[in-house]
């Protein structure tokens, strides 16, 4: 049987170990999305219908188009 004590311990640092590579994750898009912003100065964002779908559509985290797995 395991000890309940344990078994907290071992999700207590499960548990900071995935939020800390979360908050590292938004960092990074938040980080590039000021890159890009500056890049892109004051001029607007156009988006094609496509483009308009892809941005809407739920994205899986680490997935294509997500942050690198490597944060």
């Amino acid at each position: 049987m395991i000890d309940p004590a344990a078994l907290q311990m071992v999700l207590g640092v499960l548990t900071g170990w995935l939020a800390r590579r979360e908050r590292e994750a938004i960092a990074y898009v938040i980080e590039e999305n000021l890159l890009l912003r500056r890049q892109l100065g004051t001029r607007r964002l156009r988006l094609a219908d496509d483009d308009r779908r892809q941005a809407g559509r739920p994205r899986v985290p680490g997935g294509p188009g997500g942050p690198p797995r490597d944060l």
